[in-house]
């Protein structure tokens, strides 16, 4: 598949840019002294997630992806070869990630491509906003941070952002696919859809599109 769009992390209207994975600038990494504990949770991946990491860190899909039957109850599921599927990164044989530095120092090595559900952890998105999540398994001294972090992290809204137009290309997706087509197809769709993000006139037409295709459908 091919992608054009920048690598960069989107940033919602308002926010500045904040490209230090689960850290501001000025504080405390929330993970510090953390076990890696999360990084052995199923990760579920939006296309921008991917395309970030594909282009930032050189990885080729079959390096860190792979696509997974969905439950009914999954929110960003879309349809291809005839059933509902998500994307998921790949983990290793001891159920860590693979993108996991298991050595002494524990960190994450794509620290400035990570997925937006893995910097707004222990928090998850539901309906446009943070909450805890039932399955944290943070340290107490981390979830304090993370308690700072829920407040002062302009990241996460830019996340949310990302998370929410992910939704969107699902939606259309599922609206017009004859269910036939493969997960690369679904990429490329979800890939030209990011790209009209990228610029203020792209956006205002997306949105007269997905107008338009809601009508034939």
């Amino acid at each position: 598949m091919v992608l054009r769009a920048t690598g960069n992390r989107h940033t919602a209207p308002g926010n500045q840019k904040n490209e230090a994975g689960n850290r501001k600038p000025g504080t405390v990494n929330m993970c510090t002294g953390c076990p890696g504990l999360c990084c052995k949770l199923v990760v579920e991946l939006s296309s921008y997630d991917i395309m970030r990491i594909m282009l930032r860190e050189n990885k080729s899909t079959d390096d860190f992806l792979l696509v997974v039957d969905a439950a009914d109850d999954d929110a960003y599921k879309f349809q291809v070869l005839g059933k509902y599927a998500k994307f998921v990164m790949q983990m290793r044989e001891n159920n860590s990630c693979i993108f996991l530095d298991e050595t002494a120092r524990l960190k994450c090595v794509i620290e400035k491509s990570k997925p937006a559900i893995c910097i707004a952890y222990p928090y998850s998105f539901r309906d446009g906003h943070l909450v805890m999540r039932d399955d944290k398994r943070c340290p107490t001294e981390n979830l304090r941070r993370a308690r700072y972090a829920q407040h002062m992290h302009s990241i996460m809204e830019s996340n949310m952002w990302e998370w929410d137009r992910y939704a969107e290309i699902v939606e259309d997706w599922n609206a017009s696919a004859k269910g036939s087509e493969t997960p690369g197809e679904f990429m490329n769709f979800a890939t030209k859809e990011m790209e009209l993000e990228t610029s203020p006139l792209g956006s205002v037409y997306r949105k007269f599109l997905r107008l338009f295709r809601k009508r034939e459908h």
